[in-house]
C-alpha cells in the first residue's frame, strides 16, 4: 500500500523500523545459539577440532588395521613354519624307526 500522506509515510517507517529491529532481534538470537557466547571465531575453532579429532581418529584405526593385518601376517607364517618344523620332525623320525634306530 502506497502512502498518500507525510502521516502514512511516517506509520510505514514505523512498521518497517519495527519489522527491522524484530529481524535483527531474531538474527541475534539465532546467532547466540550458533556460536558460542556469540564468538564466531570460537564456532570456527570449535570446527576446526572437530575436524583435527575425526582425522586423528581416520588415522587410528587406518594404522591400527595395517598393524593387525601385519601381525596376523607374521603369525600365519610363523604357524606355518612351526607345522611344517613339527611335521619335518615327525616325518624323520618316522624315517629313522623305520631304519630301525630307536
Amino acid at each position: 500500500m502506497a502512502a498518500t500522506t507525510i502521516e502514512d509515510l511516517h506509520d510505514e517507517l514505523r512498521e518497517l523500523s519495527r519489522v527491522l529491529t524484530d529481524h535483527i532481534r531474531d538474527e541475534n538470537e539465532v546467532r547466540l545459539q550458533a556460536f558460542p557466547n556469540g564468538d564466531i571465531a570460537a564456532h570456527r575453532i570449535a570446527h576446526e577440532q572437530m575436524i583435527r579429532t575425526a582425522d586423528a581418529e581416520a588415522k587410528f584405526w587406518a594404522e591400527l588395521r595395517l598393524d593387525v593385518a601385519k601381525k596376523g601376517t607374521w603369525f600365519l607364517l610363523a604357524t606355518l613354519f612351526g607345522l611344517a618344523a613339527v611335521g619335518g620332525v615327525s616325518w624323520l623320525i618316522s624315517k629313522l624307526h623305520a631304519a630301525g634306530v630307536p
